[in-house]
């Protein structure tokens, strides 16, 4: 009995191990903001991206109640990748993949006479 214990406890500590190098880290940068009263807004997040990375993802959750919100993308060279805008009582829940590029990658969200909700996610894995 001793034996099938120890035997089923290497295999699964090897399983463990395996997966966990299997499925890479993960690297995140994320900004939330809620806008209660009417306002300006103006947001940038950046993200590194570098060689160890396989995929990147921008993930966009918008609420806007009031105003206007405008959005752009950005890749390293400068390169407009994606760029929106929501207006009153719209909402975006939307999660884009960008080839890959070495660089600061940026978002850039800004908003006239704003209320709602901005979520901005920014994912990669290595």
């Amino acid at each position: 009995m001793k034996k099938v214990i120890i035997v089923i406890t290497v295999a699964v500590l090897f399983l463990t191990t395996f997966l966990a190098c299997a499925s890479g880290s993960r690297s995140a940068r994320k900004s939330h903001s809620r806008i209660g009263s009417p306002r300006e807004f103006s947001e940038v997040l950046e993200f590194d991206v570098n060689t160890d990375f396989s995929n990147l993802t921008l993930k966009l959750d918008l609420r806007v109640d009031t105003g206007t919100v405008r959005w752009t993308v950005l890749d390293p060279e400068g390169d407009e990748k994606w760029t929106g805008q929501l207006d009153a009582g719209e909402k975006l829940k939307q999660s884009r993949s960008f080839e890959l590029m070495e660089g600061k990658w940026k978002v850039t969200m800004s908003g006239e006479n704003l209320s709602g909700e901005v979520l901005m996610e920014w994912t990669g894995t290595k």
